[in-house]
């Protein structure tokens, strides 16, 4: 059974103070699968590709609601992290966007440019 998972809302800022606008998560909707998730932040000094040895996740069908919500079913893969991960029944998981994008001094991200990278899986609790 497959299960979408919310990924980012339309409008509210992450734990960078950085905001994606509906038309950036549209944007990101429309990025041909297959979408990698990577445990941790991930991507760092403007790397252009996931880091493999922290790949957990495949991600498919994302889908953004009418009221802003980016959602997407989540495949968890056999691989090290990934076998971590499944192990670790019961735990909330946090899920982010790792992206190349220009972001204005208010923190909002322009669709013009945006590039996804992958989509981060963290514990709930991590910051």
């Amino acid at each position: 059974m497959s299960m979408s998972v919310l990924i980012k809302q339309a409008g509210v800022p992450n734990e960078n103070g950085i905001i994606f606008t509906k038309e950036c998560l549209q944007k990101i909707a429309e990025t041909e699968p297959p979408i990698l998730g990577e445990v941790g932040k991930g991507i760092t000094n403007y790397e252009m590709s996931p880091d493999l040895t922290k790949v957990s996740h495949v991600f498919s069908d994302l889908v953004l609601n009418e009221q802003g919500d980016l959602y997407a079913v989540p495949t968890l893969l056999d691989t090290p992290i990934g076998r971590i991960i499944g192990n670790l029944q019961g735990i909330a998981l946090n899920f982010g966007l790792n992206c190349i994008a220009k972001v204005d001094e208010n923190g909002v991200v322009s669709p013009d440019g945006l590039e996804l990278i992958s989509i981060s899986v963290c514990h709930a609790n991590s910051t």
